[in-house]
């Protein structure tokens, strides 16, 4: 599974990258069509990567 971070975190980005990939996740830097989860403590932020993978997941569902 492809997870992408975004916004700030309580827990370290670091430390959230060591514990996603010992759980045998995909970590990504970007958001694509292929990104299963974006992890965010403020859904309504707005940054560009979640914008993003708001797009992509709607794209995705219309096909």
């Amino acid at each position: 599974m492809k997870i992408a971070i975004t916004g700030d975190t309580r827990a370290s980005r670091q430390e959230l990258v060591i514990r996603s990939v010992a759980a045998g996740l995909d970590m990504m830097n970007s958001v694509s069509a292929r990104t299963s989860v974006v992890v965010t403590n403020h859904p309504a932020a707005g940054s560009g990567k979640l914008h993003r993978a708001v797009v992509a997941f709607a794209a995705d569902r219309q096909e």
